[in-house]
């Protein structure tokens, strides 16, 4: 598989997490594109976590995007203008790359997601948002197909964008748009810049979107995406389930002492919980 990934330092050790779960649920080879800004400096120490993080037979490929100017003038707000890497990355991949496979720093893979990846659907192939919000989003940018992605977990079909756009024409796009004060605004610009051209699976269970909902039919989930604040490598996360289960890959990342201070948290919730049953 094609995996596209970014991170800076301070995303490092999540982005290895998932990584790693990668690594644990999948059978082949993978081919991992990790996205930085041309200027930016992320250390050898990071880089090097990164790389531990894959199988031995995989391929390890450093894209440095340029900060080009119709993106500039995007407010990013508190998420940061890493965000737009995957926005821009899609015209700096190599020419021959047919498809690939953007994943967020805040999810775990429990199954292998190759079938994901092999879906031939002549589309920008993600998870569907089904809401209030996502509806409103949709009249809000005029995105008349009324079908609204998640971001996070994208299958780009990159032969089918370079027969809707040429590099220029897709910034020149990107440049128009800018005017939007956007709410999520990689994950909306992706919305506007694909209309009529998304698709998602008919099967529900490849990614849940999730940070506090327990998980139903646990061993059909591929995978968790911790879309909310705050993330479960955070002391504020409180969600014990869905907590243990990021930091039984986290743990090899994190290193002993913050791995024993979620633990120790989580335990203390447990206690909590125990004790507040059995007072009431």
């Amino acid at each position: 598989m094609n995996i596209l990934v970014g991170a800076d330092d301070k995303y490092i050790k999540p982005c290895a997490t998932t990584l790693l779960s990668l690594k644990k649920t999948s059978r082949t080879p993978n081919n991992i594109y990790f996205m930085m800004w041309e200027g930016s400096e992320i250390s050898n120490d990071n880089i090097k976590i990164i790389k531990n993080s894959l199988k031995k037979d995989d391929t390890f490929n450093i894209i440095k995007l340029p900060y080009i100017e119709q993106i500039k003038c995007i407010d990013c707000g508190r998420f940061g203008a890493s965000i737009l890497m995957r926005v821009v990355a899609l015209f700096f991949l190599p020419t021959n790359i047919d498809k690939i496979l953007y994943i967020d720093s805040d999810i775990i893979f429990k199954k292998n997601i190759i079938d994901f990846y092999n879906n031939n659907e002549n589309c920008v192939y993600a998870i569907r948002e089904k809401n209030a919000f996502a509806d409103k989003l949709c009249f809000q940018y005029g995105i008349t197909d009324n079908f609204y992605i998640n971001s996070g977990f994208v299958l780009f079909n990159l032969n089918l964008i370079r027969k809707i756009y040429t590099r220029d024409s897709y910034f020149k796009k990107i440049e128009i748009l800018s005017k939007y004060k956007f709410v999520n605004p990689d994950q909306d610009l992706l919305n506007i810049l694909f209309i009529n051209k998304k698709g998602t699976p008919t099967n529900p269970n490849y990614i849940h979107l999730t940070n506090y909902k327990l998980i139903k039919n646990k061993g059909k989930i591929y995978g968790i995406h911790y879309i909310l604040k705050p993330k479960p490598w955070e002391l504020e996360y409180k969600n014990i389930k869905l907590g243990l289960l990021y930091w039984k890959f986290a743990k090899h990342i994190f290193g002993a002492k913050e791995c024993f201070m979620h633990y120790k948290i989580f335990f203390l919730h447990i206690f909590e919980a125990i004790k507040h049953r059995f007072t009431n």
